[in-house]
C-alpha cells in the first residue's frame, strides 16, 4: 500500500475528513496549513499573500495539489478559496447598516454573507462618522460606500453581497396589457445579481398590474415591464355622473379610451353623443 494512502487512511480515522472552506481571514501574509485546517497534523507554508492585498483568491485545486504533494488528501466545496484581510477594528456597524439597507428594498432577501473591506489600509475607524451608501446601490450585489467624518473627510469601502432573493416570474406567456395574476405568474428563488431595473418580488396587494410588453414564460418581471391596471378600459361600460348647478345625473356609457384615476377620457352615450369625463373610480367617471 502506498505511503500517502496509508497516511490518508490513518489521518482520516484520527482527524476526520479534511475540507477547505471557501473563505478565510488573515492578518499575517504567510498562510500555513494549520491556518486552513486547524487540526492538521503538519505545519507548512501554503502561500504568501502580497502585503498590499486586502483580499486574495486562489484556485482550490492549487491548494489541494500542495497537500497531495506531501501525501495528504483534502477536498474543497468551492473552486476558488478567498482570503480576506482581518482588520484590527470592528466593522459591524457598517455591515449592519448595509444589511438593513438591502432588506429595506428586498424584504425577502436571504443574506448568506456580506463582505466589507476598506479600499486602502486603515489602522482604525474614525471616532465619529456617518455611513453614506450611494443612491441605487441596492440594484447591484457589489459596490462602494464611504464613511464621512464631521470635517468632511471620506474613507471608502468596497462591499459584496452573497444572497438569494424571491422574485416574481411569468409562468406562461403574458401578452401586452394582460393583467398579472397568480395564474400567469409564480415565485422563484434566484441568486441576487445586478438588476437594470428593480425586480418585482410579489404581486402587490393594494393595486393591480398589467404587462407593458409581451413577457415570455420564465421571465423575471421588473418594474419596467408593468404598469398600473387602468380603472377604465376601452369598450367598458361605465357609470357617468354629471354634476351641474347643484344637480346630479347618472347614466351609462361606453368608454372610448382607457384611463387611470383622474385621467380625462372620452365616453359615448347610447345615442352616439360623445362626452369628455374624468375617471374617479373603477368603471366610474364624472362630468362637471
Amino acid at each position: 500500500m502506498r505511503l500517502w494512502l496509508l497516511l490518508w487512511l490513518t489521518s482520516t480515522l484520527l482527524f476526520g475528513e479534511w475540507v477547505l472552506k471557501p473563505n478565510y481571514t488573515f492578518s499575517d501574509e504567510t498562510i500555513h496549513s494549520q491556518d486552513l485546517i486547524a487540526a492538521f497534523p503538519e505545519a507548512f507554508v501554503v502561500l504568501t499573500i502580497p502585503n498590499e492585498r486586502l483580499s486574495h483568491r486562489v484556485k482550490a485545486e492549487e491548494l489541494i495539489a500542495l497537500f497531495k504533494a506531501r501525501g495528504y488528501e483534502v477536498r474543497a466545496t468551492h473552486p476558488l478559496i478567498t482570503f480576506e484581510r482581518h482588520f484590527g477594528f470592528d466593522i459591524t456597524p457598517i455591515t449592519q447598516k448595509l444589511r438593513a439597507y438591502y432588506l429595506t428594498h428586498y424584504p425577502s432577501l436571504q443574506i448568506d454573507a456580506l463582505h466589507v473591506r476598506p479600499r486602502s489600509y486603515m489602522a482604525a475607524l474614525p471616532q465619529e462618522y456617518t455611513i453614506e451608501i450611494p443612491l441605487k446601490s441596492y440594484r447591484q450585489e457589489k459596490g462602494t460606500l464611504y464613511l464621512q467624518t464631521p470635517d468632511k473627510k471620506r474613507y471608502f469601502f468596497n462591499f459584496e453581497l452573497n444572497a438569494s432573493l424571491k422574485l416574481l416570474a411569468s409562468s406562461q406567456l403574458i401578452k401586452r396589457h394582460e393583467k398579472l395574476t397568480p395564474f400567469n405568474t409564480h415565485s422563484i428563488t434566484k441568486r441576487f445579481e445586478g438588476f437594470i431595473a428593480p425586480p418585482l418580488q410579489a404581486l402587490p396587494q393594494d393595486r393591480h398590474l398589467r404587462a407593458k410588453i409581451r413577457l415570455i414564460e420564465g421571465r423575471i418581471i421588473t418594474e419596467r415591464d408593468v404598469e398600473p391596471m387602468p380603472l377604465v378600459l376601452r369598450g367598458m361600460s361605465v357609470n357617468v355622473r354629471i354634476r351641474s348647478a347643484g344637480m346630479s345625473l347618472e347614466l351609462r356609457a361606453s368608454a372610448e379610451d382607457e384611463g387611470g384615476l383622474y385621467d380625462m377620457i372620452t365616453v359615448k352615450k347610447s345615442d352616439g353623443e360623445t362626452l369628455r369625463a374624468r375617471v374617479v373610480g373603477p368603471a366610474s367617471v364624472e362630468i362637471e
